[in-house]
Order: C-alpha cells, then sequence, then structure tokens
C-alpha cells in the first residue's frame, strides 16, 4: 500500500532547487516511479496500491484505488467512488479499485447490510475487487462484514462472478498495455460520437463486452440504463447463478435488445444490473476454480488456478461476427447460412461451450456439431430446447461447426437432461 505521496512538506528542497510547493505535482510522479522502478526490478513479484499521482504517473501506476471513501451513498461515498473509477481510466490508469463499504464512518454515516452489498457488487465488475473491513467510525458501532450471514450470499455470488471472469478480465488487462484502454471503460471510449454518453458517470463498460450498471440509490429495485448502439442482453434474465456448483449458466433464451436508447431493468438486491454485448464470447474459469494464488493447493479442498490451468468455460452470445481476445489466443465468432462456426485459438485447453442460439440472426435448432472436420460425438454435445443454449466440449485448437441442417434428413439433437428434444426442420 503506496499511501500518501501527494503531501510534500513545504519545507522540502528537492535536488533542482525548487521549494515545498513548487515541487508538488512532481513530487507525487517521482514518488510513485520511484517505487515502481524499483519493484520491477525484484526478484518476487509486488503489486502497488497507490492513491496519489499527476500526470506522467499512470505509467508507473499498477493498481490505484480511491483513497478513503465516506460510508454513504452519495457525495464521497458509492456514488462518487464509482465516478473516480471512471475519471482514473479516462486519466490513463488502466487498474483501479475502491475500498468496498467505505473507510469514514462520521455523524451518523453508517454502513448498512443494503450499501455493503451493492459496493460488492461494483467491485465485482472494477479493475480491482478489494474489501476494506474496518475504517474510523465515530461514534462507533458494528461494521457489516461480507461474511455475516446477511452478507455472505451476496459476497459468495459476485466473488464467484468476479474469479470466473478472470481470464476475460486479463485480456482486457492486455488491452490496457497496448492501446491504453482501462478496464473500467467510461462510455465515451467506446461510443465517442455518441452524444447520450457523454454525461453517463452511472454505468460503465467492464472489459469490452459488459456493460455495469450499478445500483447508487438505498431502497431500489429497478434501474434506468442506457444502452448504446448495437444490440444487448440483459444478463440475469438469461443467466442463473447455480447456488451448488457456484457456476453461471444459460438458462433461458437471451433476448438481444436493440441499443440507442435508454431501459427500465430489475434490480433486486441481489443483482448487479450487467447487459452482455450481442456476439460476445466471455472465456471463463471453471466455476469450482477458489483462488488465483499458487500457494494451498489441496488445502481444505480448495481448488487454485493452477489446478484447472488447462480448462476453461465458455459463455457465447453469437450474432454476426464478432472477436475475443485471450491472454494467449483468440476466439472467432462467425454466423453463416448453414450455421454458427467458433474458432478456437488456444492450445492444450479444454473448453466447455454454452452457446446462445437465441441471439443469432437467423436462430435455428442444430442438427449437428462438427470439430475439426468431423461430427463430434453425442455425448459431447447437447441441445437445451426450452433455453435454446448448445452446449458441448472440445479439446486444443480447432474449428466448431454448428450446422442447421444435416443432408435433409430430420435428426433430433442430444437432450439436455430434463429438457424436451426438437427434430431439426428441413433444409
Amino acid at each position: 500500500m503506496e499511501d500518501f505521496g501527494e503531501y510534500t512538506p513545504l519545507d522540502a528542497r528537492p535536488h533542482d532547487g525548487r521549494r515545498g510547493s513548487a515541487a508538488h505535482n512532481r513530487y507525487v510522479v517521482g514518488h510513485h516511479c520511484a517505487a515502481w522502478d524499483w519493484a520491477r526490478k525484484q526478484r518476487q513479484p509486488i503489486v502497488r496500491f497507490q492513491r496519489s499521482g499527476w500526470t506522467g504517473a499512470a505509467r508507473c501506476a499498477q493498481v490505484v484505488w480511491g483513497g478513503d471513501p465516506t460510508t454513504d451513498w452519495g457525495f464521497d461515498g458509492l456514488e462518487s467512488a464509482l465516478r473516480s473509477g471512471l475519471g482514473m481510466g479516462l486519466s490513463g490508469v488502466g487498474l483501479w479499485g475502491s475500498d468496498i463499504g467505505g473507510f469514514f464512518s462520521f455523524n451518523g454515516r453508517r454502513l448498512t447490510d443494503e450499501l455493503l452489498a451493492r459496493w460488492v457488487q461494483l467491485g465485482a465488475v472494477s479493475g480491482v475487487m478489494r474489501t476494506q473491513r474496518n475504517g474510523i467510525r465515530v461514534p462507533d458501532y458494528e461494521r457489516p462484514q461480507v461474511e455475516d450471514p446477511a452478507q455472505i450470499a451476496n459476497w459468495r455470488r459476485y466473488a464467484k462472478l468476479r474469479t470466473q471472469l478472470y481470464p476475460y478480465l486479463a485480456a482486457a488487462a492486455e488491452e490496457y498495455q497496448r492501446s491504453g484502454l482501462p478496464i473500467m471503460r467510461h462510455l465515451v471510449l467506446a461510443y465517442p460520437d455518441d452524444a447520450n454518453v457523454l454525461a453517463r458517470d452511472d454505468e460503465f463498460l467492464s472489459g469490452p463486452d459488459i456493460l455495469a450498471a450499478p445500483v447508487l440509490e438505498p431502497g431500489a429495485t429497478t434501474r434506468r440504463a442506457y444502452l448504446p448502439e448495437g444490440r444487448w442482453i440483459d444478463f440475469w434474465r438469461a443467466v442463473a447463478f447455480d447456488e451448488a456448483t457456484g457456476a453461471f449458466r444459460i438458462v433461458a433464451p437471451a433476448t438481444a435488445a436493440a441499443g440507442g436508447r435508454e431501459v427500465e431493468v430489475p434490480a433486486p438486491l441481489d443483482e448487479l444490473p450487467l447487459f452482455v454485448r450481442a456476439g460476445a464470447l466471455l472465456p471463463l474459469l471453471p466455476a469450482d476454480v477458489d483462488t488465483l494464488a499458487d500457494f494451498g493447493g489441496g488445502a481444505g479442498g480448495v481448488v487454485r488456478l493452477e489446478d484447472r490451468r488447462g480448462e476453461r468455460t465458455l459463455l457465447a452470445f453469437p450474432r454476426g461476427s464478432s472477436r475475443a481476445a485471450l491472454a494467449r489466443g483468440s476466439l472467432v465468432s462467425l454466423e453463416l447460412a448453414t450455421g454458427w462456426q467458433l474458432a478456437i485459438d488456444r492450445p492444450n485447453t479444454r473448453w466447455t461451450i454454452e452457446a446462445s442460439v437465441a441471439t443469432l440472426e437467423r436462430p435455428f435448432v442444430p442438427c449437428a456439431v462438427h470439430w475439426q472436420g468431423a461430427p463430434l460425438p453425442a455425448g459431447q454435445w447437447s441441445y437445451d430446447a426450452a433455453a435454446q443454449v448448445l452446449r458441448a466440449v472440445v479439446n486444443g485448437t480447432g474449428q466448431v461447426d454448428v450446422r442447421r441442417s444435416c443432408s435433409g434428413r430430420r435428426v433430433a439433437p442430444p437432450r439436455s437432461p430434463g429438457m424436451r428434444s426438437r427434430d431439426c426442420p428441413p433444409p
């Protein structure tokens, strides 16, 4: 925690002869860049958190956090934290996070269960998800914690979402290194010609394909959000969180709604309003991964990233043509007259695919799935007619071809357990 840095002693004399406040802005850049120069020379990897900066400090900023916010909804609280994160992104900072729950509790501004739940949800789609357990409380009170009975279900859902999104967020972090686009993106960065997004500081893109509209008011159970151009899927109307396994699964037909307008969506306390771009390919970690750290393997059944290094899950919402970057490789989706094609460029990886056929421009019932030009065995793919979801398992680099017709024959696709199968239409 590279705290402070913004307070230059008035009697300080830098080597260039400037005094006190005249060196203020340059000092904070030198402070953090000196620490960065030191950290990257160490044999052991070190992650530095900083809160201060000036023009030129972004290049030395591994992680920026928003200082010590107030345990409140509005000014200096949750709403200000979101604005701070978007401002950091516009200033060239790629990784930002807030003190989830806030720090200062003064004059009756207490952290409540509702505020903590909503702050956890914002943290899950920020550059960094980091809780604050204590802080300064005047007068003192018992502060809610994420492991409390009233909080643990919300914490588990969004910690699981955050962990599983690791491949998607890692690719977004690499894109920042190449282009300067932060993980938390003000909509103006993606839609500079849309005048409707200029003043939108209450929603953002988390990476290239997920639109988040955090709830920033107490008691809210709905949320109005602006959808930019294109087509968008309301995540929670198509995807469910499986409490037993911790997995996120497509369980209902995904409707791709037109953008360029405001919409009102449900926002119960356990839901962070999320939208996924039609065409999005979301690479995820397996649901049972508990930690990205290398230590602790086998202890108490803890599953590490290293234990699932060669496994990935894909939530796909194909439409038209689209592409997703991976930290090592890529995914390319292409809608064809004959069906749907998915090209996977990542060796030594087993992919468990869930693809919403409903989001295609021309939805269809799959008749056959080919992998590398050969039919995929029935045990490796199925079709859920109720949810309009194709599920398949493939290994390595190659091409999945999902066909809408099968040489003039009516063929019943394999059924998902408990779901009704339907015959394929004739070609």
